[in-house]
């Protein structure tokens, strides 16, 4: 890389209009900045999904291209754990030759952690690094997302049984 495209970076991180063109061998290098930044958000990508287990690069951007992960913030568009389990079930009812990616449960599992964890960065206004997703983390990603997962049920299992209670007493007082 050269020197212009670390001048752009700079001043692209404190939102400073660009003044003029630089160009480096014969190229627009405000083209080769955001060329270079793509790489590094598809770079973090592959990372984020190697180390939720999709060891091959093959499957990675089979998954990438299908779901259109072009960066970390595209992962966490998905809302919950159902929408990880609905984009295992489309990677997997594709034909061989239209990109099927099989993801076994634990890989589903650690997806899930990863949007969880996503999900809570943005929350927090960290931001987004694939570098800071450890497996360590990740585990932890995990088990936060499942008790969450099981304070929702119990949550909603709650406020059910507690309408139906509130209806039958209601019920009975209009019939008796």
């Amino acid at each position: 890389m050269c020197c212009h495209v670390h001048l752009l970076a700079q001043r692209w991180m404190k939102r400073e209009p660009f003044r003029r063109t630089y160009t480096c061998n014969g190229l627009n290098t405000s083209s080769l900045f955001l060329a270079t930044l793509q790489m590094a958000a598809h770079a973090q990508v592959h990372a984020v999904l190697q180390v939720c287990g999709i060891g091959n690069a093959a499957q990675r951007n089979l998954l990438i291209q299908n779901e259109g992960f072009q960066t970390l913030a595209d992962i966490a568009v998905m809302e919950e754990d159902a929408d990880v389990a609905e984009m295992a079930k489309r990677s997997a009812s594709r034909a061989a030759q239209d990109g099927r990616v099989i993801l076994g449960t634990v890989v589903i599992k650690r997806l899930q952690g990863l949007v969880w964890w996503l999900h809570d960065r943005i929350k927090h206004q960290q931001p987004l690094d694939a570098a800071a997703f450890t497996p360590a983390i990740m585990a932890e990603a995990m088990t936060k997302s499942m008790l969450k997962s099981r304070l929702v049920s119990r949550l909603l299992l709650s406020r059910t049984w507690a309408s139906f209670t509130q209806m039958n007493s209601t019920h009975r007082r209009t019939h008796f």
